[in-house]
C-alpha cells in the first residue's frame, strides 16, 4: 500500500495496515472538534477538524488502488483519534 499526503496543514501520526482483503488508517487528533471524514471510492482519504486554539488540521492522502465505499466505516473513539476501515475491491 502507499499512502501519499497531498495537503497537511498540520501533521498528526497516522498509522495504516493492509491485510489481504481490508485497508486500516488509524489519525491521532488530540483535543479535536468538528471532525469530518471523507471516503472516496478511487481510494482517496480526507479528514479536517479544528486541535487547540482553533488551528485547523487537515489532510488528504491516496491509497493506489480501488476501495469498496459502500462497506468503508468510521470509527471516532472516545481518545480523539480516528480510525477507517475500508474493504479493498
Amino acid at each position: 500500500m502507499r499512502l501519499f499526503c497531498h495537503v497537511c496543514s498540520h501533521n498528526p501520526e497516522v498509522l495504516w495496515a493492509q491485510r489481504s482483503d481490508k485497508v486500516y488508517l488509524t489519525v491521532a487528533l488530540p483535543d479535536a472538534k468538528d471532525i469530518s471524514v471523507k471516503c472516496e471510492p478511487r481510494g482517496l482519504f480526507t479528514f479536517s477538524a479544528l486541535g487547540t486554539l482553533g488551528k485547523l488540521l487537515s489532510s488528504a492522502w491516496s491509497y493506489m488502488g480501488r476501495l469498496c465505499q459502500s462497506i468503508g466505516r468510521t470509527l471516532q473513539t472516545g481518545t480523539s483519534y480516528i480510525k477507517v476501515v475500508w474493504n479493498k475491491c
